[in-house]
């Protein structure tokens, strides 16, 4: 194992961004390049977790190989394989702290907001709709307190 690392450290780096037309699908350089991918796509997502499945729709437009998502795995000191919900999701192993994303992008603290608020409006249905429901069950109309004419026993 210590050999493999040693010969993955000397490999020469290979920007994501250049052209790997002309390497071999198989060898360590394109598997480096692909590792170097697969952390750009993750470091440029909000969450920095992104589904498999996902990722290989990537597969052609990056030349990945077929068994591209084992990269995930033999590479273990970068990427986290989460099999949550019966769904593979690769995770940059750098950007949590556990299971807390240690730099949050402001977009999620948007998003969060939106939620809350979201959520409050509902309540706030549900409660409208309970009050209706009380009054029309009392034989009242909602907010005049006076016997409801249309609805007759």
């Amino acid at each position: 194992m210590r050999e493999w690392i040693r010969d993955w450290m000397e490999l020469p780096y290979i920007s994501p961004y250049d052209d790997a037309s002309d390497l071999d699908q198989a060898s360590q350089e394109m598997e480096k390049r692909t590792v170097g991918v697969f952390h750009e796509l993750l470091s440029l997502s909000l969450y920095k977790r992104i589904p498999v499945p996902i990722l290989g729709k990537f597969t052609e437009e990056y030349r990945f190989s077929n068994s591209f998502s084992s990269v995930f795995t033999r590479h273990s000191g970068i990427f986290y394989m989460s099999l949550k919900g019966g769904i593979k999701t690769a995770m940059l192993r750098e950007a949590y702290k556990g299971d807390e994303l240690i730099d949050r992008d402001p977009l999620l603290e948007i998003n969060d907001n939106f939620i809350l608020l979201l959520a409050e409006g509902h309540k706030q249905r549900i409660e409208k709709l309970n009050l209706q429901k009380q009054a029309v069950e009392n034989n009242t109309t909602p907010n005049t307190g006076f016997p409801n004419v249309m609805h007759m026993e």
